[in-house]
């Protein structure tokens, strides 16, 4: 919880955003098991390195390497996946997270996931209020909180079910800053994060340090 005011519930899940970090890992990740599974490859590259201790010792390492990061995304998969299939509880205060800014002012793609996302849970739960939270970058024209309350009231939401959070740099800050506005305006304590599911175990954790 954020505090004992606050509870938080399972995440609405924003439309799926790039990635290029989780693509790259992922994709060498992939290449590793292919060249495990196919033994004629395996073989090959096990006795083209034999002949040298360094080659060796560095094929060992690879693969260990490779090995507990397969298991730790095996893991992070399952505890992220269970917490998206929980829906979040009705006319619940939604933290929308930031994400960045495009210079021409648009929301990137995982912004913009996230804000359909937030959107769709206020149409159908018309007693919910949302809380925008994020700043403005140094490579931003203006803030992320800035941007959704601007797309958000383009697309029909009522302003007065909006809250502007933007002064926050970090996912902490998100939650901290945002907790106080939920307090001051007297706003539903219990609280769905909208943010995409690669970012949901992480947000989670951080609001169970708070």
């Amino acid at each position: 919880v954020l505090s004992d005011r606050c509870t938080v519930h399972p995440s609405i899940e924003a439309r799926p955003g790039f990635d290029g970090y989780y693509l790259l890992v992922g994709a060498a990740l992939c290449v590793w098991v292919i060249l495990v599974c196919i033994k004629p490859i395996h073989l090959a590259i096990k006795r083209s390195l034999r002949f040298f201790f360094l080659t060796r010792l560095l094929h060992r390492i690879v693969t260990i390497a490779f090995t507990v990061l397969l298991v730790y995304g095996l893991i992070a998969t399952v505890a992220i996946v269970g917490a998206s299939l929980i829906a979040p509880k009705e006319n619940s205060t939604v933290v929308v997270l930031g994400a960045q800014v495009r210079p021409s002012g648009e929301p990137s793609t995982i912004l913009r996931g996230r804000i359909s996302a937030a959107e769709d849970y206020l149409v159908q739960n018309e007693k919910s209020c949302a809380v925008l939270s994020g700043g403005k970058g140094s490579d931003e024209v203006k803030s992320e909180a800035g941007c959704m309350y601007e797309n958000m009231t383009a697309e029909g939401i009522s302003p007065d079910r909006l809250f502007v959070e933007d002064k926050s740099t970090t996912t902490r800050e998100n939650f901290e800053f945002s907790e106080k506005i939920i307090a001051e305006n007297k706003l539903n304590s219990d609280i769905a994060i909208a943010t995409d599911r690669f970012h949901q175990l992480r947000a989670r954790i951080i609001t169970m340090q708070l």
